[in-house]
């Protein structure tokens, strides 16, 4: 019985070593930074602000007939939950380099009348609402395999870019799928996407900001309820 306590103890005070450590990495971040200290959950405004940035983005693509899907914690979001990860704070889209010229020409005038989008041709292309950000990825077919898209301006160091290096197949074409409540481009195989996206946590329920590892949030991260 002695023993069990004293597990229990040593559990409860790791924890909290372990919490500390956390809240003082994030108050170190947020000072350098000098960025607002972010909670691990969105609020419903912030939730509402990203589905409307993502909805709008959609739609506005579709009526230029230029080709786009939803990736990463986006799409993840759309399989799990049929919504936006609670703890995701930015959305994420993808279209082909072939299209940029267009979007640039047709899509950013109109978006613009809404949100701060960047264009950067060394970046990727971003829309910024409310202090929130949807990343707008660019895609082109790998010079030695254009069977495969891989990103067009890179966002890691080249050793982690690879990653992000994706069968066309998985891609194009792309299909529709249900994202909070209305139907948005997703890949023609997004489990598969999803799989090699994410191949080491995609069986996880993984909450990937460090935030979400103190312990209050990280009971909550696993109550949320998952589609089936």
């Amino acid at each position: 019985m002695r023993n069990a306590l004293k597990n229990v103890e040593t559990a409860f005070v790791c924890l909290l070593i372990i919490s500390i450590c956390i809240y003082a990495y994030r108050c170190r971040t947020v000072i350098i930074s000098q960025r607002p200290f972010s909670a691990c959950f969105n609020s419903s405004i912030d939730l509402d602000a990203m589905r409307y940035m993502i909805h709008s983005f959609d739609k506005v693509m579709n009526e230029y007939n230029i080709m786009h899907w939803i990736e990463g914690g986006t799409l993840l979001g759309a399989l799990r939950y049929g919504d936006i990860i609670p703890w995701d704070h930015d959305g994420d889209f993808g279209y082909l380099l072939a299209d940029r010229a267009k979007v640039v020409k047709v899509v950013v005038p109109v978006l613009k009348n809404k949100y701060n989008i960047s264009v950067d041709p060394l970046k990727p292309t971003e829309m910024k609402y409310k202090g929130l950000i949807v990343d707008l990825y660019i895609y082109k077919a790998r010079v030695t395999d254009p069977g495969m898209l891989t990103r067009a301006v890179p966002t890691q160091p080249e050793v982690l870019e690879k990653y992000f290096d994706i069968a066309k197949s998985l891609i194009l074409p792309t299909t529709r799928c249900m994202f909070a409540g209305r139907l948005v481009n997703c890949p023609s195989q997004s489990e598969e996407v999803l799989r090699w996206r994410f191949r080491y946590t995609y069986n996880m329920t993984f909450p990937y900001k460090l935030k979400c590892w103190l312990p209050w949030n990280y009971v909550r991260v696993h109550q949320i309820k998952v589609k089936t």
